[in-house]
Formats: C-alpha cells, sequence, structure tokens
C-alpha cells in the first residue's frame, strides 16, 4: 500500500532509502515489509508497506515492483523515483534481497547495512577478541579516502585474525571453525562482497549516502509499528494510513516551526549542527592557511592543508555554476554538507559557506514534502473491500507460534536490547547497566566463596545461641542432644522439656546436612532454613515453653527442604503443650 501522499512527498525526499521486513503477530502469521525515507532532519517517512507469507525472494521481487509501480516517476516521465542513477537502497543482508533489488531495481545501488555486518564479523570470529581487531574493521567501513582505507586494512593484517576476516569481508567464505570461525557464520555470495557495497568511498559517484549507513530508522518503526502487527492484514494497513497521516501533519508543523526561526530557517537543527562542526575545525587552526588559490569566471580552487597527524593536502573546487563544490577529502561527496576544508577556502573567498549545502538537506525543501503530501484524505473502508487475492506469491508462511519479541540477531548480545535497564546477574547477584562490557550469569568471574545454607549471615550467630549456657533449663538437653550425633536425645535430655529441647537441636543439627547435600540450589529454600534456625534460636532462648515451638519450627523447615517427618512424641509439661500446637499448626497448613 502506498498512499498518494507519500508518493507526492517522495520527489522532495533526499535518494536514499531502507527497506527492512519484520514479523506480523497476529494468527495467521506473515511479514511486514516496509520502504523508509528521510527528510532534512533524520526524521523517518514511510513510504510503502505491505504484506506477504514469509520473507523471501519472492515476497521481496514482489514487494520491490509494487513499490516501485507505486511512486511511479517524476513529474515529467523522465526517471523512476526508487530506479535511477542517483538511488542508494541500504538494507541488511537477508536471503533473496540481494537478487530481488538487483532485478527489480537495477539503476540503484545497493549498500549493505554496516551495523548489521559488524554483528557477523563479530558472530563469526568472536566478541571477547572484537577489540583488538573490530576498530580496523570499522574503520575500512566508514573509510571516505582510499588512504585511509589502506591504512586501516594494514592494521587490521596485523592482527592474529586480520588476514581470515579480510577474506571472509570480501569473498564471503567463513573460515572452518577449527581456524576460529563459527559453526553459525553466515556465508555470503561474492557480488555481495563488493567494495562498493560496504565501503563508503567506493559508493559510486553521483550518488550520496547523507550520513546514513545502517536501517536503524526502519529498524525503529518495527518497534513503533508493533501494534499494527498484532492486527490481521486488512485491518493493519488501515491502522497503517492513519498513523501515516498524523506523522505528515506533525512533520508539517514541524518544519513550519523552524522555518519561523532565524537560526534553522534555511536549514534544520541536525544539518546545522554539522555545519557549526565544520566551522569550528576551521576557526580553531584545525586547518592551514589556504595555497594556490585560483579564482576565475568558471569556479574558484585551492589547496588545504590539513593540521593533524599526518599533514594531507585536500583540494577544494567551488564552481560558480549549477555544478557541485568538491573536496578531495570526500566528506561532501557523502555527506551534503561542507567539510572544514571547504568551510576555509568559502570563507576567504567571500561565499557563504551555508549556501553550499545540498539543496536536499534545507528546509524549504523538507517543508514543501510535507506540503504536498497533507492533507491526508483516508477513504479506505476495511469492510467494503472484495474477498479477493490480493497478488502476494503464494508462500507458505513458517511453522510455529508468533513470537511476541524479537530474538537476537546473529552476532548481537541480547542483552544491549534491554534499551539500558538494570539487571541482576544471577551468580553474584551484582546489578549492572554497563552496555559496553555487560555483566551477567554468563561473563561473570567473581570469585565467590564455597557458601551453604548455614553460614549465609545471621545464621552462625543463630547457632550459637543454641549453647548450653543460652538455653537455661532446657539449654543443657539440647546441647547433649546435639553432642549425641545420632543417639537417642530424650535419653540425654534431663526431662520432658528437655526432651523437646534435644529434638529441637537434632532436627536442627540435621538441616544443616540437608541443605549441605542441596547446595547450589536455589537461594529460596536457604533462605527457608535460615529464618527457621532464627525461629527456634529465639524460641529456646525463652525456655522450655519455647523448646517445643523451636521444634515445631525446625520440623516445618525440614519439610519444606529434605520432607522431615514432623510427628514424634512431645514433653508433658508447657513444653509439650507448645510444641502440640505447633504440630497443630503445621497440620492445618
Amino acid at each position: 500500500m502506498c498512499l498518494g501522499a507519500a508518493k507526492r512527498a517522495a520527489l522532495h525526499l533526499r535518494p536514499c532509502y531502507q527497506i527492512d521486513a519484520t514479523w506480523a503477530q497476529h494468527q495467521h502469521f506473515g511479514a511486514v515489509f516496509l520502504l523508509v525515507g528521510q527528510d532534512a532532519n533524520n526524521h523517518s517517512v514511510l513510504l510503502c508497506y505491505g504484506h506477504a507469507g514469509n520473507e523471501s525472494a519472492a515476497t521481496w521481487k514482489w514487494f520491490l515492483q509494487q513499490s516501485k509501480e507505486a511512486l511511479g516517476t517524476n513529474p515529467g516521465g523522465h526517471w523512476d523515483i526508487l530506479d535511477n542513477d542517483k538511488v542508494v537502497m541500504l538494507s541488511d543482508r537477508d536471503k533473496g534481497l540481494w537478487k530481488a533489488v538487483s532485478t527489480q531495481l537495477s539503476q540503484a545501488h545497493h549498500f549493505r547495512c554496516l551495523k548489521h555486518l559488524q554483528r557477523n564479523v563479530k558472530g563469526t570470529f568472536g566478541a571477547k577478541k572484537s577489540k583488538r581487531y573490530m576498530p580496523a574493521v570499522k574503520g575500512m567501513m566508514y573509510a571516505l579516502t582510499e588512504g585511509q582505507f589502506n591504512q586501516n586494512r594494514d592494521a587490521l593484517r596485523e592482527e592474529p585474525l586480520g588476514e581470515q576476516i579480510w577474506q571472509y569481508l570480501t569473498t564471503g567464505n567463513p573460515p572452518a571453525p577449527e581456524a576460529g570461525g563459527s559453526q553459525r557464520a553466515p556465508r555470503m555470495p561474492a557480488s555481495d562482497c563488493w567494495l562498493m557495497h560496504w565501503v563508503a568511498w567506493r559508493v559510486p559517484d553521483g550518488r550520496r549516502l547523507f550520513g546514513t549507513y545502517t536501517t536503524n530508522n526502519a529498524e525503529g518503526l518495527n518497534q513503533v509499528l508493533k501494534e499494527a502487527r498484532r492486527r490481521m492484514p486488512l485491518q493493519a494497513m488501515m491502522y497503517i494510513a492513519q498513523w501515516m497521516r498524523d506523522q505528515f501533519n506533525k512533520g508539517r508543523a514541524r518544519f513550519q516551526t523552524f522555518l519561523g526561526q532565524p537560526r534553522t530557517a534555511r536549514l534544520p537543527p541536525v544539518v546545522v549542527k554539522r555545519c557549526h562542526r565544520s566551522s569550528r575545525k576551521a576557526q580553531n587552526k584545525l586547518t592551514m592557511p589556504v595555497q594556490n588559490i585560483v579564482d576565475t569566471a568558471a569556479a574558484a580552487s585551492g589547496d588545504v592543508q590539513s593540521e593533524s597527524l599526518f599533514p594531507t593536502t585536500r583540494h577544494v573546487t567551488l564552481p560558480k555554476t549549477v555544478e557541485e563544490p568538491t573536496c578531495s577529502c570526500n566528506v561532501y561527496k557523502q555527506y551534503g554538507v561542507p567539510c572544514s576544508h571547504m568551510w576555509k577556502l568559502a570563507t576567504v573567498m567571500g561565499i557563504d559557506p551555508y549556501t553550499l549545502v545540498v539543496p536536499e538537506l534545507t528546509t524549504p525543501v523538507s517543508l514543501a514534502a510535507y506540503d504536498a503530501a497533507t492533507p491526508v484524505l483516508i477513504t479506505l473502508n476495511v469492510a467494503t473491500l472484495e474477498q479477493r487475492p490480493l497478488g502476494t506469491p503464494g508462500v507458505r508462511p513458517p511453522k510455529g507460534k508468533p513470537q511476541g519479541s524479537r530474538f537476537a540477531s546473529f552476532g548481537e548480545d541480547y542483552r544491549r536490547m534491554r534499551g539500558g535497564k538494570e539487571w541482576t546477574c544471577g551468580r553474584c547477584q551484582v546489578k549492572s547497566t554497563d552496555m559496553v562490557h555487560p555483566h551477567y550469569s554468563t561473563t561473570c568471574t567473581c570469585k565467590l566463596p564455597p557458601v551453604s545454607a548455614l553460614t549465609r549471615a545471621g545464621a552462625p550467630a543463630a547457632w550459637e545461641a543454641l549453647a548450653p549456657g543460652a538455653l537455661g533449663a532446657g539449654g543443657a538437653g539440647a546441647a547433649r542432644g546435639t553432642r549425641a550425633r545420632g543417639g537417642d536425645a530424650a535419653a540425654a535430655a534431663g526431662g520432658a522439656g528437655d526432651t523437646a529441647a534435644a529434638r529441637a537441636a537434632a532436627a536442627a543439627r540435621a538441616a544443616p546436612g540437608a541443605a549441605a547435600e542441596g547446595e547450589g540450589r536455589r537461594v529460596r529454600r536457604r533462605t527457608e532454613v535460615q529464618r527457621a534456625v532464627a525461629g527456634a534460636a529465639a524460641a529456646a532462648a525463652a525456655g522450655a515453653a519455647g523448646a517445643g515451638a523451636a521444634a515445631g519450627a525446625v520440623r516445618r523447615s525440614g519439610r519444606r527442604t529434605r520432607g522431615v517427618r514432623s510427628s514424634g512424641n512431645h514433653g508433658g509439661g508447657a513444653g509439650g503443650g507448645a510444641g502440640a500446637a505447633a504440630r497443630g499448626r503445621v497440620s492445618r497448613r
């Protein structure tokens, strides 16, 4: 589905699009396809969306063909909006997507999402070693000149796994597990590994990435449209159409606000921030004075020497015609914003550097896109649609229950998907929010002493309370029963009250053995034993009457841990009555 508002707005957006698909969550399953553009302030603009049985080469060809026909051509009919020599299409490395783009969008340049490629490298060669090789890998991907690329490539080859990583990036063949690779490493087609598909400086001339190297905008819409993914296909289409109407209205109001402010009347805040960065570099002596200035009627040119660790000279040309300015650093080629060298030469020549920004990144052009899109009139009524095939490929959705949350992709740490929330290590109970070095049970290296249920805090003091001097009249019997080590506790006790106390001590002595036998199990069981021991000590210290309650408390903990029998003989008098009352509470529970 493509709204007329999206078709009119696409004429004014930057020619750099993102495509992605996500799983639907309704009872019939399937996949939801998205084609996303961007305005001058890097906000997402949904152009086309669709629904099919699964994500495959057939469904991708169908979606791109329908999107190409829906968006159409420019007003003069000279070129297609999606398929011309200026379009860059960003996507992940989904199976079948490469063939679909090369077939349906033959003139567009297909660039890979660098974030997905970095995860593939991490998952193939190990995340623990990534601190050594990932800086060089990222340096190659984001390099804007051949010199920067060669410098990072040489640095990568000096690493132990550098040669294997280079072969993987350029040939698509992952190394064998015995050579340091992963068994789950995806194999990439050789044509998919050409440098022009994942290195910034090898993007063909005339095409521009505008600083977009990932499919983050499309991935973000997958989460924003989570409610639509839970609905049936036609209802989801209607929900997304209404959401798009609200987004077009918000975008129009946003750029009208930019146009009314002097600071953002010409350029939106994101572009102004990048221009200020170039201005600071030019003013803070990060560039040397301009040399070899040539000013003609056609253009002004000069050499600007960078003041850096490795000084280099950049040649800048500022045409006075409709041609675009150029700089050998290639920053303007990829971003569309003047670099510090171009800013320096323009200041010397008396040219306003802000006028060098490409039109796609200006406030009036993006406002024209939203003006053309609004007002959005939605006349679709799902109830009146005819029950006929929608023309999607005859593919079968995957088996199983639709998943509620996204699984971590290859090479992705699922802990980082928590969005900065705090979690607790299941091994050492340490709380952490560190996303760079996540701390959880599988990465925990903390040294922990051997711990049993009765060596926790508070348990030793409870056992000390059972000493003969602390128990009073029943304490001697309890102590003798404890030292008897399996003997008759009643015979060791001096009376009926001592008998209950001795049984309490014997049962409490059996509790450590049960906890030691189950050492390493859940913390809940250990906590129950601690509470039982503390209750027994407090009750025994109160006298013979408390000894019966102590026996009942310990027997309750034994039943929960090892199933210690809670019935037995209780002494007479106050101690026996308390024990019977405790036994009655256990039976009622």
